[in-house]
């Protein structure tokens, strides 16, 4: 964390989700020490002078390339959840039904909502 180099510096207001692509190949060397920092900040000078309320957000991020097949993810992430049980609107466990909006709860905690149709 001492030394780090920056990719994007955004000087404008922009209250829209942008998509931002970049290989961290092309800035630095590929090193299980790499690590990624976000900083949102209205300061033009690095004193947070701005006086203003900054928000920013971070979504979806993917890392699309590595050094080599060794990585540190836990293969538990790699796993697909298991299905807990499905309900309906009102939150009553029912039985996969056609037609019907219906919510699958699954034991990482995710929720997905399903309309089968016939």
């Amino acid at each position: 964390g001492v030394n780090w180099e920056s990719i994007e510096n955004n000087l404008t207001s922009d209250i829209s989700w942008r998509q931002f692509a970049f290989r961290v190949s092309d800035y630095v060397s590929l090193t299980s020490n790499v690590q990624l920092k976000f900083v949102a900040s209205d300061s033009t000078n690095g004193s947070l002078s701005g006086g203003s309320l900054v928000e920013a957000a971070v979504d979806d991020l993917m890392l699309y390339e590595s050094q080599s097949n060794n990585t540190s993810i836990s293969n538990e992430l790699l796993i697909k959840p298991k299905l807990i049980k499905i309900t309906d609107v009102l939150g009553r466990r029912v039985n996969q039904k056609s037609n019907e909006s219906l919510f699958y709860h699954f034991d990482d905690g995710t929720v997905e909502r399903k309309i089968v149709i016939d």
